[in-house]
């Protein structure tokens, strides 16, 4: 990773440092052992991380008993201004960059934001238009979408191994969130929109790679995703009656939301795009719905099918399979 050791400059506005830690895991220093954890482990760690931390936002949305797309909202405009902040004070000193070279990365970033944006007001357009299992069930396509985006050139050539997972882990969603109760007839409409927040969401993770590859740091990324898309947001807030909670019970959901959901699990997602393939971070990230359904069945008593639990073995079978190193041949 020879064109990483100058990010070391930049650790300061890493997240949490845990940039820094995936950096100097692959930087040999003179006179200096290297450090035993090989970054992509590292990296793989931090990103199942990142998974887990977004797994507990539909258990912690489900709780507060606000409309999804009320959570979104609050999810993005309080995370804004702590990202900003960050970002704000992590740049203080520093010498601006030059304009010519800080264009393309605010023309990738404004992408990033519009998607992001884009993705949870689609999927929540998707649940209202069609049933929950089959709106949550397509919006974890993203992967296939992802895959789809290396075949045209868009992203970096999925290797053989993901297409063998793929297939597995998409059929353990399936089976995890169930498609009881699917009304095909009336649910046209929404699950397209589904499928398209699935591609939505493969499109951010392919943007935001291509911004970490260019060296973009995890907290200016969010900062500009964030605050893009609570702008993006603000008119579908509005038209819902622009509510305020009222009660300090969803407030201290809502900062569980915030932290959880946002700061720490789409930052230690952003944090690890750089260092893995795209095409297998989107494969590792179906492991939400997995965090999701065994949330639910500790904290909300739902119960969990012997059907469903086979779901979530055939997802983890999956990315293991996806994450083990290909050996070389002799």
């Amino acid at each position: 990773m020879s064109g990483d050791a100058g990010s070391l400059r930049d650790s300061g506005t890493d997240l949490c440092g845990a940039d820094r830690i995936l950096v100097n895991t692959d930087v040999h220093r003179e006179g200096q052992p290297c450090v035993s954890l090989a970054p992509r482990a590292a990296a793989f760690a931090v990103l199942v991380a990142g998974g887990i931390c977004l797994g507990t936002a539909p258990v912690v949305v489900k709780a507060t008993g606000l409309p999804p797309e009320i959570s979104a909202f609050y999810r993005v405009a309080l995370a804004a201004p702590l990202f900003l902040a960050w970002s704000l004070a992590a740049c203080a000193g520093r010498p601006p960059a030059p304009r010519a070279a800080g264009r393309p990365l605010a023309a990738l970033t404004g992408l990033a934001a519009f998607l992001f944006a884009a993705d949870l007001a689609v999927m929540h357009y998707a649940i209202g238009a069609t049933n929950v299992a089959v709106a949550t069930l397509f919006t974890n396509c993203a992967p296939f979408f992802v895959g789809l985006f290396g075949l045209i050139g868009l992203a970096d050539a999925p290797t053989a191994r993901f297409w063998q997972a793929l297939p597995a882990a998409l059929a353990g969603t399936a089976l995890l969130i169930g498609l009881d109760g699917t009304n095909p007839a009336g649910g046209l409409a929404g699950s397209a929109a589904a499928l398209l927040a699935g591609a939505l969401y493969g499109g951010y993770l392919t943007v935001v790679k291509a911004l970490r590859a260019r060296g973009a740091t995890p907290i200016r990324v969010m900062a500009a995703v964030s605050v893009g898309s609570t702008l993006l947001l603000l008119p579908l807030f509005w038209r819902q009656g622009m509510p305020v909670p009222n009660a300090v019970r969803v407030w201290l959901l809502l900062a569980v939301l915030v932290l959880f959901g946002q700061v720490v699990g789409q930052g230690l997602v952003t944090v690890a795009l750089r260092h893995l393939p795209v095409a297998l971070s989107s494969l590792v990230l179906l492991i939400q719905p997995v965090v999701a359904a065994l949330l639910s069945r500790i904290l909300l008593g739902e119960t969990l099918s012997l059907i469903q639990a086979s779901g979530i073995g055939l997802v983890l079978a999956a990315i293991a399979l996806a994450a083990m190193p290909v050996r070389p041949q002799a």
